[in-house]
């Protein structure tokens, strides 16, 4: 079994990344999207599912645009009229992400996994990051943009992923002793960060069955 997580600031090459691993390894990739399945744990019509997997208007969608206006310095406190059903949708994904673990392993990319799972012999947790403006450089070739919108795009999602992860699970994404491997992806070519995560992967599937 292998189960990795990959936490990935904007611009660090983990939708890239992670999928490339999880055919490598020969298991099912997940990305940021919700999971169809944890719609269905929450009852949620398969067209409610299809808005959230899509990120369009919907409960969670909401939450992000919330996020979005806030700084990361007081993200905490000022969300706290968030619904119950955010904090649902949220404890779901967290029981879909220990399903996974135990059904097989995949690749999971976001949701938090690496603090969900911390503490599994079996997990390894990796964190790719960089600096800003080297971020920026590489969104820019990723998606075909310009600096402006890059670097627009980067405070938001930063704002976004480190506010979800600091008000759910209350700590700092970008903690290294949350990781078994920290990147940084802006000096290593993303193939190289492939071969890494792979091999390093390997090695844990090993110990965890070991153990």
């Amino acid at each position: 079994m292998v189960m990795v997580t990959i936490s990935a600031s904007y611009g660090a090459g983990g939708s890239v990344v992670g999928p490339r691993v999880a055919e490598r390894l020969g298991v099912r990739f997940v990305d940021r999207a919700i999971p169809v399945e944890v719609a269905r744990g929450l009852g949620i019509s398969p067209e409610e599912a299809e808005e959230l997997a899509h990120n369009t208007p919907g409960r969670w969608p909401r939450f992000l645009a919330a996020m979005a206006s806030l700084s990361y310095d007081y993200a905490v406190p000022m969300i706290e009229e968030l619904s119950a059903e955010d904090s649902e949708l949220v404890d779901h994904t967290g029981d879909y992400l220990r399903g996974l673990a135990q059904e097989g392993g995949a690749v999971v990319l976001g949701h938090a996994a690496a603090v969900v799972l911390a503490g599994r012999p079996d997990a390894l947790h990796v964190r790719f990051d960089g600096p800003a403006d080297a971020r920026i450089d590489a969104a820019m070739r990723q998606h075909g943009i310009n600096r402006d919108t890059a670097r627009a795009a980067l405070q938001e999602n930063d704002k976004l992923r480190s506010g979800y992860v600091a008000h759910f699970h209350h700590v700092d994404p970008t903690d290294p002793s949350l990781y078994d491997v920290v990147l940084d992806t802006t000096r290593l070519d993303w193939q190289q960060a492939e071969e890494i995560v792979v091999h390093a992967a390997g090695l844990g599937d090993r110990r965890g069955r070991e153990s």
